[in-house]
């Protein structure tokens, strides 16, 4: 009876052994996923308007600045801010930086509606193709109109007059909207040329152009140094008509060596504006269709090799096209076949793409890598 018991005692101990083992077990997986689900959402960007205040009132057709600082302290860092309004991109800056910036603060402009309302403005930082976690802002369009002063610059290589924001500042100056922008000592940012940075909202004077308008040449504010700034990267405010256009410096003819290999200058991929419909007329059926070209040409000196395109559609919709390569001097279409894209609602609707997103080619310019078309669509 005794050694009956006894093996009795023994198997309900190890039946409550392997019980709390197994509790343990579930115990400490439920914790580990806990601790994943929990991280899952962290170390995502994030951004911060930091002006106009919420409800501001602003007159229609007025240019409308958000001042806005994005963080990515857990990332690579950030390498886009974007604005949408009403679910619509209107502006866009992305950093000086190829590999994105831990902290960026940047402006981005709207040209207020000519419709007067209650508007709903969005933006969104990216660590690469990684969208962070938007902020919002609403502002009330008034019916006190305006002369539109909204700032654009001039299409790659028209040799078009910029326009700017007027100011009671005869001066044409450059607004710097991304912090840590560098001025350099020639319109170029593959070499080792920087003179100064810039912070946002420093107003150096404009000196001069080039003819495409890619980049400016400027004067430090705190200093007599003069240099170039990308135009990507700044909004013009003031009187510039009459910005002298210079030619674009030449580059030293390279040393001679001892190679066989011809020496040619870097690649320069240009992103060239959008062709296709400029208004479109949805059908009975609240659609419409329309196929549009976006063009990439190489005006470097080398072949571009592989880099990626990242196509923004009306609506938010983003596309990444891959481009095997382009020879120096040619150009290609992406899609191949073209953009085919259905709209759905009224308004303005814009088509973005940005050449080279990821920055995997080192190019002489990188301030021309941004093009966009806006679609008028009406209702039937």
């Amino acid at each position: 009876m005794g050694h009956r018991k006894q093996a009795i005692r023994s198997i309900l101990l190890i039946v409550m052994t392997l019980t709390l083992a197994t509790l343990a077990c579930n115990l400490s997986r439920s914790d580990k996923d806990k601790s994943n689900n929990g991280q899952a959402g962290s170390g995502n960007p994030t951004v911060t308007i930091l002006s106009p205040a919420p409800n501001t009132s602003v007159s229609r057709t007025t240019a409308v600045t958000l001042q806005v600082k994005a963080s990515d302290p857990g990332g690579s860092g950030i390498t886009r801010i974007e604005l949408l309004v009403n679910n619509i991109i209107v502006d866009q800056k992305p950093s000086a930086s190829p590999a994105g910036d831990k902290e960026l603060t940047v402006n981005l402009t709207w040209t207020a509606s000519s419709v007067p309302g209650t508007y709903t403005l969005m933006v969104r930082p990216y660590r690469g193709f990684t969208q962070g976690l938007a902020a919002t802002l609403q502002l009330n369009v008034t019916d006190s109109a305006v002369a539109p002063t909204v700032a654009t610059s001039a299409t790659t290589g028209t040799g078009s007059l910029p326009t700017s924001i007027p100011t009671t500042d005869p001066t044409c100056r450059a607004r710097v909207d991304i912090n840590g922008l560098r001025m350099r000592s020639q319109p170029d940012s593959t070499r080792d040329n920087i003179i100064t940075e810039f912070v946002v909202n420093e107003t150096p004077v404009v000196l001069a152009r080039l003819a495409d308008n890619s980049w400016y040449q400027v004067q430090d504010t705190t200093s007599p140094q003069i240099g170039w700034v990308a135009s990507a990267y700044v909004t013009l405010t003031g009187f510039c008509n009459n910005i002298t256009v210079l030619a674009a410096p030449s580059t030293p003819t390279p040393t001679p060596t001892t190679s066989s290999q011809p020496q040619t200058q870097p690649t320069d991929l240009v992103a060239l504006s959008p062709s296709g419909l400029l208004q479109v007329q949805l059908g009975s059926n609240g659609t419409a269709t329309a196929v549009y070209t976006l063009l990439i040409r190489n005006d470097g000196g080398r072949d571009s090799g592989s880099f990626d395109v990242l196509i923004v559609l009306p609506g938010g919709e983003q596309l990444n096209v891959p481009v095997t390569n382009i020879a120096p001097g040619a150009a290609v279409t992406v899609p191949s076949n073209g953009l085919n894209i259905t709209f759905n609602s009224p308004g303005t609707q814009r088509i973005l793409y940005q050449v080279d997103f990821d920055n995997r080619v080192t190019e002489t310019n990188e301030a021309n890598n941004l093009a966009f078309l806006d679609v008028t669509v009406t209702s039937p």
